[in-house]
């Protein structure tokens, strides 16, 4: 009688057979500890937001400005008409999220009720896309640009309270588009 030494064909396939089941099922389990991961990093950015608006108003006694222009005082903009829109609350906080570099782009001059904004004119940031206001597992994709050079897809927004800039108090004029707002 023979002595075998190696493995059957049927050995070799019930073992291979029983890797990818193994396999199959470690999968689900790392997709599901990198969407984690990324629901981690989200809730993360929303700390860094809370401490750089928080910081912000420390510094100026006051938190920045839901949106703000320097051609035309609060409320008397024309509704939708994004010429006229100018730098939201994420372009102040930008320095606190060390993103120095990004807001010394953009031109800022003083605006109405004595508050810096961002020149509609002049302004040199482009279309940007930044990461921090980007949450990572967003479903959104990543457009370039939505209405103008300075618009950009984010995944955070902030209420501006009981005043719109639609030309008076309450909701009655604001529109919210999920997933899309104005820097």
């Amino acid at each position: 009688m023979r002595i075998r030494h190696g493995f059957t064909l049927v050995e070799l396939l019930v073992v291979i057979t029983i890797i990818g089941i193994l396999i199959s099922m470690l999968l689900p389990a790392v997709q599901s500890a990198r969407e984690s991961a990324r629901r981690t990093q989200c809730s993360n950015k929303l700390k860094q937001m809370g401490l750089a608006l928080h910081s912000f108003h420390t510094t100026h006694k006051h938190f920045p400005p839901g949106a703000a222009n320097n051609q035309q005082p609060f409320g008397a903009r024309t509704p939708g008409d994004p010429a006229q829109w100018g730098a939201s609350w994420m372009v102040y906080i930008m320095p606190q999220l060390e993103m120095n570099v990004i807001a010394q782009k953009w031109t800022f001059a003083d605006g109405h009720n004595d508050a810096p904004v961002q020149a509609v004119i002049g302004n040199t940031a482009g279309s940007p896309q930044f990461p921090a206001f980007r949450c990572p597992s967003s479903s959104l994709s990543a457009i370039k640009s939505l209405s103008g050079p300075n618009s950009m897809v984010v995944d955070y927004v902030a209420i501006a309270g009981t005043v719109n800039d639609f030309g008076g108090n309450g909701s009655s004029g604001a529109t919210i588009t999920t997933g899309y707002g104005h820097i």
